[in-house]
């Protein structure tokens, strides 16, 4: 089935998380795809799932740019009154995005601090009491994160480490 692109959407949730919609008209009707029912991601995280949402969707519909889904006629998928899956005109290769979405975190690993051996891993830290998450690499020998943020660069030990995530 055929759907115009009638409106694409980036929202910020609550302050705190991004999500992105597409609205499609299909034989009159308004549906909705994507959007803050099937995923939010926290601003101050990586917004893997913001990020993964869209870069898949601008290459199964084969734009360079987000907004230039606007106008665009896709092929769709509809199960239960719900759009599921999407494609170009000119293509079989659907993006379902729930199925993404869980197959990537079934994929996401998290990790202890302690257990983690290798040198020079991209990995999101947090510290104990402060919720900001930080991106960093860390070094085996002196046991530490080194904070990537412009042109600082702090050092943190692991008794400092509350929580961290492995960068895909």
């Amino acid at each position: 089935m055929e759907a115009l692109i009638v409106d694409a959407r980036i929202e910020l949730v609550e302050d705190e998380y991004l999500t992105a919609s597409l609205k499609l008209e299909i034989e009159g009707a308004i549906y909705s795809f994507g959007g803050k029912e099937l995923f939010l991601s926290p601003v101050n995280d990586s917004s893997f799932f913001f990020t993964h949402f869209i870069s898949c969707l601008m290459r199964t519909v084969a734009v360079t740019s987000f907004y230039q889904l606007l106008g665009k006629i896709v092929k769709v998928e509809i199960q239960e009154n719900q759009v599921v899956g999407i494609a170009g005109l000119n293509s079989d290769y659907f993006f379902y995005p729930v199925t993404s979405l869980e197959n990537l975190l079934s994929d996401f690993e998290y990790y202890n601090p302690k257990e983690w051996p290798v040198e020079g891993m991209l990995a999101t830290f947090t510290l104990k009491n402060d919720p900001l998450t930080r991106a960093g690499l860390y070094d085996t020998q002196k046991r530490i994160f080194f904070q990537i943020d412009g042109d600082q660069t702090d050092n943190f030990s692991w008794d400092q480490i509350s929580s961290w995530e492995k960068v895909l």
